[in-house]
């Protein structure tokens, strides 16, 4: 069974490792600076047996359904936007928990840690009256984050393009 403890310093990272370069990078280099530049992110660890074993970065957002595919969904709110084309839409906006960033130490990816935080965070956006749990899924020619989260029960929010390097998705809640 995972703990999870909200940190206010990446330092209690040293030396953690999820294998992916990007986000390697971003841990080690810029988390401290984006953390401290934007109270809005809550920054946590999961732990097992005082090992840390994974992060997860999570934030309030949006999701603006523009079809009318989640008309069942009480409590969403009118919303009104001016598109690329210069015409007004219009859609139905539902509170979110946003996870901006989730990463599982690299010698402990594929044995479930990643599945059950998701079940946690979805548990959490339930307990937030959030209806979705989304995510900007990595995508690049070395590693693709997309696989998982379908696994998980996500779905894209947008057709998949090799030109960008992630994916809009989100879990119903």
């Amino acid at each position: 069974m995972l703990l999870y403890s909200k940190e206010s310093s990446a330092n209690v990272l040293d030396g953690f490792e999820c294998g992916v370069k990007i986000m390697d990078s971003f841990i080690h280099e810029s988390l401290d600076t984006f953390l401290k530049n934007d109270p809005r992110y809550s920054f946590f660890v999961a732990k097992e047996d005082q090992d840390i074993v994974a992060m997860f970065v999570v934030s309030s957002g949006m999701f603006v359904d523009h079809d009318g595919e989640f008309d069942d969904i009480p409590f969403g709110k009118p919303w009104g936007y001016m598109g690329e084309d210069f015409k007004m839409h219009s859609g139905m906006m539902y509170p979110t928990l946003e996870l901006d960033y989730l990463a599982v130490r690299k010698d402990l990816r594929k044995k479930g840690y990643g599945s059950e935080i998701v079940k946690e965070l979805s548990r959490m956006a339930r307990s937030k009256d959030c209806f979705f749990l989304t995510v900007d899924a990595y995508h690049d020619k070395d590693y693709s984050a997309i696989p998982f989260y379908e696994k998980c029960g996500f779905f894209a929010l947008q057709e998949f393009s090799e030109e960008y390097d992630s994916l809009r998705m989100a879990y119903r809640v």
